[in-house]
């Protein structure tokens, strides 16, 4: 006490000192040192700086600016005016503040968006431009040549956009390596880009050691996630402990992930996995033997359709035109179903996917992928942490940005918004609890009768029957207090995805043998097939798609060397063997039983219990003709 002491390894700046507050032993910080704790309290009021603004010179207009400065120029002054500094001062500022204001007025200011790209300039605006007008030419169009001249002109941006980032990017190294300061700070550019992922990597360290957690470098997965063909797709992350060797995909939370994000790879496993279990819903049931359709439908809409769409609002685009981003997917997945619905009805491979959709009643897997998709951003709009994971990540809101540029759930959000007209504002939030979990439910009597319970009922108090859940049931609630259900969304849009499939359906391009019969989407189609044999199911389905072993459908895929009947009066079709054939008279009658016959293809095939006992009375040599052809 009382003698000198030494402060060790002190730093500080001369600048500082001004701001000292106060400098000062603390003997709260004494943790058993042999060593007096000195606590330094400092005046940080800093401010932001005033970010500087950047005239656009390019686009100064120079006749504005010689008419701005030629006002307000001072008028001419003789030589004997200017001969004191006070005087030449003044037309020196007169002159500056003449400049200033035809600046003003002629040049405007840059205003940067943070998603600019730097040389990005006017000749790339142009030719963006351009190439969205002959875009939307041929999408009114549909010609070939409006095409080509979109093609052509939408390659020639891609190239130019490149060529003049590079020439922009090359000039930039050019001239930070002029001087001394710019060459270290390019270097420090370069070295950082290979460094960013050993950054995270020592902050997720720190927070597992923070946490008490532990990684596994040997689990980690390294895909470098770009578009550009000369970039490298194999740079290797060297760890302290471990080297990460860079992947063609990965997979996260069930999708696979390539380094172009053209979900190339999660393709793949798809049609791997549906392909898996197709084999085994093809040995529950042949054509001709097996398990029923209806169950072989829900077998399918339980087993394969959710491995299919697993993850469809992350990777599905829609679109209204055809080839664009996605389709190999979706082309994919109708491939997939196609061949399904084939299994479950029993209809030949050549019959029209269109045709076994409405057959098996299977929603057309365009309209599946968007209800799916819609239903998935549902879910998650009316989540109570929805409005967390909207703050964090920033991209609902579409203002500035391209519709391309959307994430996925501002995607269909917006779909919602457009199509369906969905305030999405007033969706119902879906709640961990309506009640309390301890909350005790009232006591509940069931009465005799339906007459009673309504008197009981009626005699009660609106106070004592009405559940405590925050609604108040004294006054109507106010409107902006009302919210549309999630129920009631989800059913707009089965019945839009339901209109949909029905113009589609009689727009198709296939299948209009059974459009002929006046045969819609619907349920109904499903009710010749309950309780009947896998045979007599097959036929029906054959004979209402007109794809079935008769010499009129051989002859047209080169199976047969005439289409005619071997009655001679008529080629072989479903229509005349059941109606017309001489050689089918006794199976006719034995299929009418003394009834009144019917001259209707269309009744018949359309009415369930005619159209068993049509396919009952049916040749069964030609049921089972072509089974090792086709199947």
């Amino acid at each position: 006490m009382g003698g000198e002491s030494t402060i060790d390894l002190t730093f500080a700046s001369e600048d500082l000192a001004p701001y000292v507050i106060y400098c000062k032993v603390d003997r709260s910080l004494d943790y058993d040192s042999d060593h007096l704790p000195i606590t330094l309290a400092i005046d940080w009021n800093w401010q932001l700086a005033t970010p500087t603004r950047k005239c656009l010179w390019a686009k100064t207009n120079v006749e504005l600016l010689r008419k701005t400065v030629k006002r307000h120029l001072p008028k001419p002054c003789n030589a004997l005016e200017l001969r004191d500094e006070d005087n030449i001062d003044k037309l020196i500022s007169s002159i500056v503040s003449a400049l200033d204001t035809g600046i003003d007025a002629s040049t405007p200011w840059s205003d940067p968006s943070p998603w600019s790209i730097a040389g990005f300039d006017q000749g790339c605006k142009d030719i963006c431009r351009e190439v969205q007008q002959l875009r939307r030419r041929w999408q009114q169009s549909r010609q070939e040549d409006d095409y080509e001249a979109y093609r052509q002109a939408r390659n020639k941006k891609g190239r130019h956009i490149q060529k003049t980032l590079r020439n922009t990017h090359r000039q930039r190294v050019e001239e930070a390596s002029a001087t001394q300061t710019g060459l270290w700070n390019l270097v420090k550019w370069a070295k950082n880009r290979h460094d960013t992922l050993k950054i995270i990597h020592r902050k997720a360290e720190l927070w597992a050691g923070k946490h008490g957690s532990q990684f596994a470098p040997a689990k980690y997965e390294l895909v470098h996630f770009t578009r550009d063909p000369k970039a490298s797709r194999t740079h290797a992350l060297r760890l302290p402990h471990a080297t990460v060797e860079a992947s063609p995909s990965c997979r996260y939370l069930g999708i696979q992930m390539d380094t172009k994000l053209r979900w190339d790879f999660h393709r793949d496993k798809v049609e791997a996995g549906a392909t898996k279990r197709l084999s085994a819903l093809a040995a529950l049931a042949s054509s001709t033997w097996g398990t029923g359709k209806i169950n072989l439908r829900q077998v399918y809409r339980a087993m394969i359709v959710p491995q299919m769409l697993y993850g469809c609002s992350a990777w599905h685009i829609p679109s209204n035109g055809y080839g664009g981003r996605g389709s190999a997917m979706i082309n994919t997945i109708k491939k997939i179903q196609r061949r399904a619905a084939q299994i479950i009805t029993g209809a030949f491979r050549t019959t029209a996917g269109a045709a076994v959709d409405v057959e098996a009643h299977l929603l057309p897997v365009q309209q599946q992928l968007e209800q799916t998709a819609l239903e998935a951003a549902m879910r998650i709009r009316t989540s109570p942490l929805h409005e967390d994971m909207a703050a964090s990540s920033g991209n609902n809101s579409t203002t500035g940005r391209r519709r391309d540029a959307q994430s996925p759930l501002g995607r269909f959000s917006s779909i919602l918004e457009r199509k369906y007209k969905v305030q999405l504002n007033r969706l119902e939030k879906r709640l961990s609890h309506v009640i309390p979990p301890w909350w005790t439910p009232p006591f509940v009597r069931i009465n005799e009768s339906a007459e009673d319970a309504i008197k009981e009922h009626d005699a009660m108090e609106a106070a004592s029957v009405a559940l405590n859940l925050g609604i108040d049931t004294g006054q109507p609630p106010e409107s902006d207090q009302l919210r549309i259900l999630m129920a009631t969304t989800k059913t707009a849009i089965r019945q839009t995805m339901k209109r949909e499939w029905e113009t589609s359906w009689e727009k198709a391009k296939h299948g209009r043998d059974l459009l002929k019969l006046g045969v819609r989407p619907g349920k109904a189609t499903l009710d010749t097939h309950i309780g009947t044999h896998r045979a007599i199911s097959s036929a029906i389905t054959q004979m209402r798609t007109g794809k079935i072993g008769l010499r009129a459908y051989l002859h047209a895929i080169n199976k047969a060397d005439t289409d005619k009947c071997q009655c001679g009066y008529g080629p072989q079709t479903v229509r005349h063997v059941l109606l017309e054939c001489r050689n089918w008279a006794v199976e006719r009658h034995r299929m009418w039983a003394g009834k009144l016959p019917c001259v209707e293809i269309k009744r018949i095939l359309c009415n369930p219990s005619m159209a068993v006992q049509a396919a009952k009375s049916w040749n069964p040599e030609l049921i089972y003709k072509c089974d090792d052809i086709f199947y």
